[in-house]
C-alpha cells in the first residue's frame, strides 16, 4: 500500500481493525533523514564511536566504528555469508 495515498483511517479499516499484514511503501520519503543520512555523513558524525554488532553465526559479538562496518557490509564476504 503506498503511504503517499493512505490515510491514518484507511489504514486503520482496512489492515489494522481486521488484523491484514501490509506492505507499505513511500512511508519515508520526506523523512529528513532520507536526504541527509548518506553512509559519509554517519562515518563522520560517530567518528571515534563504536557500535556492537552480532549475527546469528557469530559466536561473539564483535564492536566496529561505522566506517569499518560499512567497508565490511559491502565486502564480498558479507554478500556470500547468508
Amino acid at each position: 500500500e503506498d503511504a503517499s495515498s493512505l490515510s491514518i483511517a484507511a489504514f486503520l479499516n482496512k489492515y489494522e481493525e481486521p488484523n491484514i499484514p501490509c506492505v507499505i511503501t513511500n512511508a519515508t520519503t520526506k523523512w529528513p533523514a532520507m536526504q541527509n543520512w548518506s553512509k559519509q555523513y554517519l562515518i563522520e558524525q560517530t567518528e571515534g564511536i563504536s557500535f556492537r554488532a552480532t549475527s546469528g553465526g557469530a559466536p561473539l559479538p564483535s564492536s566496529f566504528e561505522m566506517s569499518a562496518y560499512f567497508q565490511y557490509c559491502s565486502s564480498t564476504s558479507a554478500r556470500t555469508e547468508e
